[in-house]
């Protein structure tokens, strides 16, 4: 298999390798010989064939060669990812080498933290153990593995109370039994990898695995997944991304380029936390999961289509948009410039994304061209009604978010005049769901009637302003009407050429993003 591609690192999702000899190294560990030799044979396998360098597999380690063993790969530089498999003896957060001595789970964590291990810093550090409990004797340790003073700790060491520790993933099985005949997780691992699932990302895959081992065996396993602050999506097939190719000779668009009437503040701050205000109240949505929800920003400053006018500026107001949202606690997408094709295959994968079913709120916003208040511009100039995007959310159709606050944004520049305004949404099965349009026109010229090429930029200045003053404090729809006001008051607007509509709003309950507002 031919590893030689090329991902680009992005906000969302770890980066991969330009042209390197391997994608990773696993290192796999067998402490349960001979019960699992060919269970090291087949994860060698397997992740051979997803581009990793094998080290090992080692059998019967003691305490101080699987020390050494892990040690050894913060030697390691070119990696984008480390995995690490484990079958041995344990208890509660500890690990039991073959000379019967404990081993905590902290410790082999701690020993690839960016402190101790910089050439690994930013990069996704795997831990799948398989773990048969031992009821035996431990060999207590001059100092213990937690630094008390004078026996083996039995109380788990939380990983959650060391910050040190990032880009780690764990999952980790236990089985009531020897694994006498094999490891089903070996095989439930080795199925779904061998599968079209390998290409999906980590924490949906991995519950995957759990499903697929209980189907194996349904009693005397449990499995548990932990991750310590591990921030992007991490592919072991990544998706291919198709990138947009830029004409290759200069286009004569109709508007050659909208200028920004005013500059976007570089940089916008949301309230510190401990100024949040605590709020219990029955009437908001629960918005407490980390991250909030999934934001798909979608932005366009550039259409390869020669009647369309190109918006550079909006570079800088995607970015700063998805800052903003980030500092509101949510995990933020930004796509650019998709044509037609790329823009359907986005919104299928993130309504169908699983990570909806376990996160409290989902976001999706778009700034760009429109024809209509119902339809807006792809890169090559198609019209996409909006009416597809908006049932692509509802009930029906994303199924994960049912009861959930859905909040859609549109940043819409009209390049047409006199169209009707029509309310596009009235499907019933759309609940929970509050659709805001910030719609600008052009200005002309009255000599001419031509467009001026000046885009007008208060309105949606006024948004980011409000949601870095006041998402501590306000819901979204107070947001929205603090927002209105201020564009009201603007003389800047004086020829209304930036209005707010609330095109849609389903919310049953109000919508903090301040988690500390609403429920406790």
């Amino acid at each position: 298999m031919n590893y030689q591609y090329y991902m680009e690192e992005d906000e969302e999702t770890y980066s991969r390798p330009l042209a390197t000899r391997y994608q990773g190294t696993a290192l796999i560990i067998n402490n349960l010989q001979p019960s699992c030799s060919q269970d090291e044979e087949k994860l060698a396998d397997v992740f051979s064939r997803l581009g990793y360098q094998i080290q090992g597999p080692f059998s019967n380690l003691t305490r101080d060669e699987l020390l050494q063993k892990v040690s050894h790969l913060k030697e390691l530089t070119e990696e984008s990812s480390v995995i690490i498999v484990y079958y041995g003896k344990g208890f509660e957060d500890y690990l039991i080498t073959s000379d019967n001595r404990a081993v905590a789970y902290q410790e082999l964590f701690s020993t690839l933290n960016d402190d101790n291990c910089p050439n690994l810093a930013g990069r996704p550090k795997i831990f799948i153990f398989n773990i048969c409990f031992y009821t035996g004797t431990v060999v207590q340790e001059e100092k213990c593995v937690d630094d008390s003073e004078s026996e083996l700790a039995t109380d788990a060491i939380q990983y959650r109370d060391v910050p040190a520790e990032q880009d780690i993933f764990i999952l980790i099985v236990e089985v009531d039994g020897n694994c006498d005949g094999g490891s089903f997780l070996t095989e439930a691992l080795y199925q779904v990898l061998q599968s079209s699932d390998g290409a999906r990302e980590l924490t949906p895959l991995m519950r995957t695995v759990s499903r697929r081992l209980h189907e194996l065996q349904a009693k005397g396993y449990t499995t548990e997944t932990r991750t310590l602050n591990f921030r992007k999506n991490f592919y072991f097939t990544p998706p291919y991304k198709p990138t947009v190719t830029p004409p290759s000779t200069p286009v004569s668009p109709l508007v050659p380029v909208l200028q920004r009437a005013h500059v976007i503040p570089q940089k916008l701050n949301v309230v510190a936390s401990n100024k949040m205000k605590t709020c219990a109240t029955e009437g908001a949505y629960l918005n407490r999961s980390t991250p909030g929800g999934l934001v798909l920003l979608i932005s366009y400053d550039t259409y390869t289509s020669e009647n369309l006018p190109n918006c550079y500026w909006r570079k800088a107001d995607s970015q700063t948009l998805s800052s903003l949202l980030k500092q509101c606690g949510y995990k933020v997408t930004l796509l650019k410039n998709l044509s037609m094709e790329e823009l359907l295959a986005a919104l299928k994968h993130y309504k169908e994304r699983e990570q909806h079913g376990i996160l409290d709120s989902a976001m999706v916003v778009w700034l760009g061209l429109a024809r209509d208040t119902n339809t807006m511009y792809t890169s090559e100039g198609q019209t996409f009604p909006l009416k597809q995007l908006y049932t692509c959310f509802t009930n029906t159709n994303c199924p994960a978010l049912t009861g959930k606050p859905k909040f859609i944004f549109l940043h819409m520049t009209l390049l047409e005049e006199n169209l009707k305004d029509t309310q596009s949404c009235t499907d019933e099965d759309l609940r929970d769901t509050f659709i805001l349009r910030l719609v600008s026109r052009l200005k002309h010229t009255v000599s001419t009637g031509q467009v001026d090429g000046t885009h007008p930029a208060v309105g949606f200045v006024s948004l980011c302003k409000i949601l870095a003053d006041r998402a501590h404090d306000f819901h979204l729809e107070k947001i929205v009407s603090l927002a209105e006001e201020e564009l009201a008051g603007n003389p800047s607007n004086k020829d209304n050429l930036e209005t707010f509509t609330r095109q849609y709003s389903a919310f049953s309950k109000n919508f903090y993003l301040n988690p500390k507002k609403g429920h406790k």
